[in-house]
């Protein structure tokens, strides 16, 4: 089984406030993520914990407080 992972809320918070505030960008330009893998996020289903820490370095690369994982 893979190994997952559900992000903190407030990082999650963070991605939908974000999102709201720009939508013009794919998800994937915007988030490096899938429409699949969004909706997981919004709804607290658990992802793969490879891609958790691959979007989470991107928010912090991107000077966003990125929250931890849980």
């Amino acid at each position: 089984m893979r190994n997952e992972v559900q992000l903190d809320r407030a990082f999650v918070e963070m991605l939908i406030q974000r999102r709201s505030c720009d939508n013009r960008h794919p998800l994937m330009q915007a988030f490096g993520i899938s429409d699949n893998t969004w909706r997981k996020i919004r709804e607290g289903k658990p992802i793969r914990a490879s891609l958790a820490q691959r979007l989470i370095e991107r928010m912090a690369s991107a000077d966003i407080d990125a929250g931890h994982i849980n």
